[in-house]
Formats: structure tokens, C-alpha cells, sequence
């Protein structure tokens, strides 16, 4: 090997590789100091990619099982307001079973009647201060239904908006037939209509503006039996029920004509919750559609008249127009009988997601209104605010309708506790996920420590092993120096 001293190749070569060295020993002290392998984008860019979206995954499941558990709160504060509805209710099946005995004296029943009051108020207390994280538990996702008062669609500037002439409106009452009527003559205001209808002896309402400005108005009799006969003055726009439901009305799924033959072995059965009687008709082969409508209209145990929509519906109206009537039945000529509109409950969504559009979705649960007026779902729920204790008929008419509350409660907890089964098994599928896609993501992310350390030892003794090997190029060329001499 020839001598030179212009250019120290091992010394070049031995700083090369302690370089070398001494970037593997830093990596793999950056690796066990943080217990990743992966610590930028140069160490794995494809595994980096996949960490990282196991780790979204499992941070959206994190949060999941958090609604789950949350929503499982909700729903056991809402069954344990209920179990204290349904001793309540129990209560009430217990003072109006008393009531309607012979034994009891007027006075006496008048005392009865008391708590039963304190009763249905204390329904109404629960259904509208029950609450979870700030929000009514019970409060329907309906507007309530409210037959009795009308409200205008336009909004009136106020009191004092002028009215255009040759216009009017004019208000009817079915109980009395009594009838009101306003004629606008360009010189009147709001303000003017509203006073006329709050002096009126013809009806029985009263009038105001909303707080929106809209023109209200209120059937005073309460019986939803005030109704506006026509109306063409522009600036109130149409005057119609505060809420478009119709609790008296029941219209069959299925279309029929008048003259269809009813299939045999079925039923329909129609009760009156505030009389306690019921109308029944059975088919055997040869009644039709038609037969069943005439014996609905002709019984005198039930107050209904029956007919034909326009899409040949049967359809069957409460003619007291108080939704006392339920209706049973199983025809298959004329489908499921329900009411027209189902109104009264509310909707809970849990959502729940691992992050992905494929693995997100939400468990809805349903909970039945709570008050006075309305115990249970929608149309099937059961109205015992207009019922006292104060007779033997009205007790037992009471009783009838208590019972029917008591068995509505009881399928409204049976609904939470099949829904809360359910999110506890949502939350057992998402803690598994948790545990094998944080297991996955562990495997791609986390350094191994064992290996870590030989590599540690391996880059320690090579460092020093380069060192002395740069120190010893350096003393090679000292050589030379002898030739010198």
C-alpha cells in the first residue's frame, strides 16, 4: 500500500460509519424513550397511515360507549319516573274502585275525588319536570294537540294593522249553532276584530294576539267545538286548530269498496273509554264493508259515525269529539284502524360509530308522553283529565280509563328496558372493538423493547468500536514521519 498523507481514507471511512452508527443508536434511543416505532413518517409512511386511522377508530368508539352509557342513564331516569306514575296510577285504581261502590256517600266520594285530583296533578308534575343533562324526558317531539283554539297563519304587525274593506270572517259554534260574523269596511284595525269576538254572546271564545303577533283564538267551552265557517281577510291568512291533529277520527290503512265482502273469522271492536261500552261486529262470509258501516252508525252503545274517504278508507269519527273511542280490530279487508295522525311522543337517538360512514348509526328509542291528558303513545294514549270520582257511573267510567294508563305505562317501561337491554349490548360490541382495534394499532405503533435494547447495545459497542477505529487512522499516517527523519 503506497504512503500518503493527502487524503486519510480509513479515518474518512471510519467517520462514515460512526455516523451511520450513531444515527441507528439515536433512532433506537428516540424509540425507547417514547415507546413507539413509529415516531415520523420516514420511520413507516404506510404504517403510520394505518395507526393512525385505527387510532380514530377507536377514539370515536371511546366516545360511543360514553353515548351508550349516557343514553342508558336517560332511559333509566325515564322507568323510574314511570314506576312511581304506575304506584300513582295504583292509587287511582284503588280510590275510584271505592268511589263506585254503594256504600260510599257523595261526601265521602268528594274526598276521594280530591286525591284522585292530586293524583292527575302529580302526573302532570312528572311528565313536565322530569328531566336528564337539562332536557324534559317527556316532552313530546309533536306539538301538543290543542283542538280548541284557532290561530291565524299570518303574522299581524299589530293591534292597531288596518284591515282592507270588503272583506270578512265569520266563526260558528256546532254546540249552540250560534254564529259570528265581522265585515271589514277599511276603517277597521285587529284590534277592532279582536273586541268584537271577546264581546260576542253568540260564541263562547276569546281573542288576542300570540306573541308572534298572530291572531288567536279560543274555544272558552273547551269541547274543540268552536269553528271558522269562512274567512277572506288577507291579513290574517288562513284560521285553522293550533295543531293539525285530529285525536277523533280513525281511518283504516287499507281501501275497501262499499260492496267488498268482508273476510270471515275476523272482528272489530270499538270502545268508549268515558261510558265504558263497546260496539262489536264479526264477519262470517257474507257481511261487506257497507254492513259493517250501517251497524257502526246505528249502534247506540258508542257515539261514531262510519263511511268512506275519498280513497275508500273506512273511516270512523268520535262523535262526542273528546277521543274517548279505541278501536280493536283485526279485519284484513280493511287493514290496521288507527287514528289519522299519531302524535305524543318523543324520540331519543343514540349515536353510535367507530368513525367510518359503513360502521355509524344511531339507536332510536321512543318514550311515551306524560300528563293528564295524554298517558302513553301517540294515539293509543290515554286522556283521564276530564275524569272525577264524584258519581258511581263516573268512577267507574274512571277505573276504565286508569286501567288502560296502567297498562300503557307498563309497555312504555317494558319499551325502555328492551331499549336499554339493547344499549348494553351496543356497548359490550364496542368495548370488544376498542380492545382488538387498539390491539391492531399497538402491534403496527409500538416499538418492541427487547429488540430495542439489543439494538441499543449493538449501536453502544459499534459507537465505541469507531471511535478507537477513527483514533487509530489518525495515528497511521504519523508514520510517515519517520521517513523524515
Amino acid at each position: 500500500m503506497a504512503l500518503s498523507i493527502l487524503n486519510n481514507i480509513p479515518s474518512l471511512a471510519a467517520q462514515n460509519q460512526l455516523s451511520i452508527t450513531g444515527a441507528g443508536l439515536q433512532k433506537t434511543l428516540y424509540r425507547l424513550s417514547s415507546g413507539s416505532r413509529i415516531n415520523s413518517g420516514a420511520d413507516d409512511a404506510a404504517g403510520l397511515a394505518i395507526a393512525d386511522g385505527l387510532r380514530a377508530n377507536v377514539s370515536a368508539l371511546t366516545q360511543s360507549a360514553r353515548n351508550a352509557t349516557d343514553g342508558v342513564g336517560k332511559l333509566q331516569v325515564a322507568d323510574g319516573a314511570l314506576a312511581q306514575v304506575t304506584n300513582l296510577l295504583n292509587r287511582a285504581v284503588t280510590l275510584a274502585t271505592e268511589a263506585g261502590t254503594g256504600t260510599v256517600s257523595d261526601t265521602q266520594r268528594k274526598a276521594l275525588n280530591t286525591e284522585f285530583t292530586s293524583i292527575k296533578d302529580e302526573l302532570v308534575r312528572i311528565g313536565q319536570k322530569t328531566s336528564f343533562n337539562g332536557d324534559s324526558i317527556f316532552n313530546s317531539a309533536a306539538a301538543p294537540v290543542d283542538k280548541n283554539t284557532l290561530v291565524a297563519s299570518a303574522k299581524a304587525a299589530s293591534a292597531t294593522t288596518a284591515l282592507a274593506t270588503g272583506n270578512s270572517i265569520v266563526l260558528t259554534d256546532s254546540d249552540t249553532g250560534g254564529s259570528f260574523s265581522f265585515a271589514t269596511n277599511g276603517t277597521l284595525h285587529t284590534n277592532d276584530l279582536i273586541n268584537q269576538i271577546n264581546s260576542s254572546t253568540t260564541i263562547g271564545a276569546t281573542a288576542s294576539l300570540d306573541n308572534n303577533g298572530n291572531l288567536q283564538i279560543v274555544d272558552k267551552n273547551g269541547n274543540g267545538s268552536l269553528m271558522v265557517a269562512s274567512n277572506t281577510i288577507t291579513e290574517l291568512g288562513t284560521v285553522a286548530a293550533k295543531v293539525q291533529t285530529d285525536p277523533n277520527k280513525f281511518v283504516a290503512a287499507t281501501a275497501t269498496a262499499a260492496g267488498t265482502v268482508l273476510t270471515t273469522a275476523h272482528a272489530i271492536t270499538i270502545t268508549d273509554t268515558d261510558s265504558g261500552k263497546s260496539f262489536q261486529f264479526a264477519t262470517d262470509g257474507t257481511k261487506t264493508v257497507d254492513d259493517l258501516i250501517s251497524a257502526i252508525n246505528s249502534n247506540t252503545n258508542i257515539s261514531a259515525t262510519a263511511s268512506l274517504d275519498a280513497n275508500n278508507k273506512l273511516t270512523i269519527v268520535d262523535k262526542n269529539g273528546n277521543g274517548s273511542l279505541s278501536v280493536v280490530s283485526d279485519m284484513t279487508n280493511t287493514g290496521a284502524i288507527a287514528r289519522a295522525q299519531q302524535s305524543g311522543s318523543s324520540s331519543t337517538d343514540i349515536f353510535l360509530s367507530d368513525g367510518t360512514s359503513a360502521g355509524a348509526g344511531s339507536i332510536s328509542v321512543t318514550i311515551g308522553i306524560l300528563s293528564s291528558t295524554k298517558i302513553g303513545f301517540g294515539s293509543n294514549s290515554v286522556d283521564i283529565s276530564t275524569n272525577d270520582l264524584l258519581t258511581k257511573d263516573n268512577a267507574t267510567a274512571a277505573l276504565t280509563k286508569i286501567t288502560s294508563a296502567i297498562s300503557n305505562v307498563a309497555a312504555d317501561r317494558g319499551t325502555l328496558g328492551a331499549a336499554i337491554n339493547r344499549l348494553g349490548a351496543a356497548s359490550n360490541v364496542i368495548s370488544n372493538q376498542i380492545q382488538n382495534l387498539s390491539a391492531a394499532e399497538d402491534g403496527i405503533r409500538a416499538a418492541d423493547i427487547a429488540q430495542e435494547v439489543a439494538n441499543m447495545t449493538k449501536f453502544t459497542i459499534l459507537n465505541q468500536t469507531g471511535i478507537s477505529a477513527l483514533a487509530q487512522s489518525n495515528q497511521m499516517q504519523q508514520s510517515v514521519l519517520s521517513l523524515l527523519r
